[in-house]
């Protein structure tokens, strides 16, 4: 797989607007121009609206509300993927209080700048069609139940 390794990645998808002091809305920094950021939003929404087309109504309604989404992989496990730049993609189970138990971390990026939106969806594909090939390529981190990393 080259398209996909564990690198770290920044644009305006992982940055906060800033604001003017009239606060009128500037773009990020990182573009040359505004017309620039417009073209990158414009790329945004449209990687949304294809990432929100390969979601059933579960994934999709969850997505709406918390900006991220289940998948069951081949391993017929659940995996917890989040608008995140990097480590995004969590190994999930659900306790006895229905609530969700995170312990396995991965992080797994394309090696060129894309939408977060195409980035979600190319990770949903991986997870439910070639595990192996995600786990094999993904970084992994593991925490302990409060939360701190495991070095292994």
């Amino acid at each position: 797989m080259d398209v996909l390794r564990p690198v770290q990645v920044s644009h305006c998808a992982v940055r906060r607007r800033r604001r003017t002091t009239l606060g009128r809305r500037r773009h990020c920094g990182q573009c040359a121009d505004a017309g620039q950021h417009r073209q990158y939003r414009l790329v945004q929404e449209r990687a949304k609206r294809l990432l929100e087309a390969h979601l059933d109504e579960e994934q999709l309604a969850e997505f709406k509300k918390k900006h991220r989404f289940r998948v069951k992989g081949a391993d017929q496990r659940v995996y917890l993927i989040t608008h995140e730049s990097h480590g995004n993609v969590w190994l999930v189970e659900t306790g006895a209080d229905g609530k969700l138990i995170a312990r396995t971390n991965y992080c797994i990026v394309p090696t060129e700048s894309i939408p977060i939106y195409d980035q979600m969806l190319a990770q949903k594909f991986l997870i439910e069609h070639d595990l192996d090939a995600f786990k094999a390529t993904a970084n992994v981190a593991h925490f302990d139940d409060e939360g701190n990393r495991i070095r292994l």
